[in-house]
């Protein structure tokens, strides 16, 4: 099945570090025009199918933006970690556009493509620093 092949390869040509608002805003108004076929495709396949799919496309993409966030960030961390990473945000940029052509959130187009940039810039180069740092999960409260 071909959701746009296509649109998946003008969102990696972006510089993700510089231009990630226009390649989420992208991605958001590519699932907005497509919402048809893409509910149809949910119907089809059902929700944990259609993430897959959608993870599939999407996981190249969070590895180069998890790369240039290391690289811009001066450290270095293994690549299971970073894969890890680019797993964990990706399934979560996959529910949230599913949910966005689905109806299912209370958020504007907006709000969702300003809350993932605001979340992606700041929250993976921390982890990557906090993991080359030796830092663990735990919590101090």
């Amino acid at each position: 099945m071909d959701l746009g092949a296509g649109r998946i390869e003008v969102v990696k040509k972006f510089d993700l570090l510089v231009n990630l608002d226009d390649a989420i805003s992208f991605v958001i108004d590519y699932v907005e025009d497509n919402r048809h076929i893409l509910s149809c495709a949910y119907d089809s396949m059902g929700r944990d199918e259609l993430r897959r799919f959608l993870c599939a496309d999407f996981i190249e993409i969070a590895l180069s933006l998890v790369e240039q966030a290391e690289a811009h960030a001066g450290c270095q961390t293994d690549a299971a970690f970073k894969r890890f990473l680019a797993d964990f945000y990706t399934e979560a940029v996959s529910g949230m556009l599913i949910n966005l052509f689905k109806a299912e959130v209370p958020y504007s187009k907006d709000e969702i493509r300003e809350n993932i940039a605001l979340i992606l810039k700041t929250a993976i180069p921390s982890a990557l620093q906090a993991k080359a740092a030796g830092e663990s999960g735990g919590f101090d409260i």
